[in-house]
């Protein structure tokens, strides 16, 4: 059973999320679809429209590392307007 743990977010877009299972595993799934449109709007698209295969012991590196950014910066930090939105 997977379970919702991030969303990736990008202006007003969801272009992303990041799901958990029982196993402490991860896994990336793109919305294509926003990915698309905020493309249009001049996202850059290489971070977050490849998704994972597989589950994962690691995070994939963009979300890693955004997430050390925005817990170190108390989410104030936005200068590509990604943002990573924990789900509880």
């Amino acid at each position: 059973m997977k379970r919702l743990i991030y969303l990736v977010d990008w202006k007003d877009y969801i272009v992303g999320r990041v799901y958990t299972n029982e196993k402490e595993e991860y896994i990336y799934e793109p919305d294509l679809e926003n990915c698309r449109l905020a493309c249009r709007e001049g996202m850059p698209a290489l971070f977050v429209m490849r998704p994972q295969r597989e589950w994962s012991k690691v995070l994939p590196p963009f979300i890693a590392s955004r997430l050390k950014i925005n817990s170190q910066y108390d989410h104030k930090l936005v200068t590509d307007y990604f943002s990573i939105i924990e789900r509880k």
